[in-house]
């Protein structure tokens, strides 16, 4: 009885190891391209995509609190589309390849919606 205990144990220990590190693992290394990382959301985003490993491209108008060192910062207003051109051109100049794109720019305007 005690082995079979000790034996599901173990089972459970390599199933929760085996399924953790290789979620991370799958996204260590891979570039992701941010688009309103600097604030709210988006630099929630960022933060969490660095602590996994990695490489985050943020692009914003306003640059973020701090970067770390998985982090880059381009400023762009993605409403301008010569703007984005620019950058893409920048990027495979780098030969940065993003694997992942998320559009979280915005636009806010005070007042009531109409």
């Amino acid at each position: 009885m005690i082995l079979l205990v000790f034996f599901f144990v173990v089972l459970v220990a390599v199933i929760v190891w085996l399924s953790r590190p290789r979620k991370c693992r799958e996204l260590s290394g891979k570039v992701v391209l941010l688009t309103g990382g600097s604030h709210g959301i988006g630099w929630a985003m960022a933060q969490r995509f660095s602590s996994l490993g990695m490489i985050v491209i943020i692009v914003d108008i306003e640059e973020p609190p701090h970067l770390t060192e998985q982090m880059h910062f381009y400023r762009v207003d993605v409403s301008d589309r010569q703007a984005v051109f620019n950058l893409l051109h920048t990027l495979n100049a780098a030969n940065i390849r993003p694997n992942i794109v998320i559009n979280n720019a915005g636009i806010a305007k005070p007042g009531p919606f109409t």
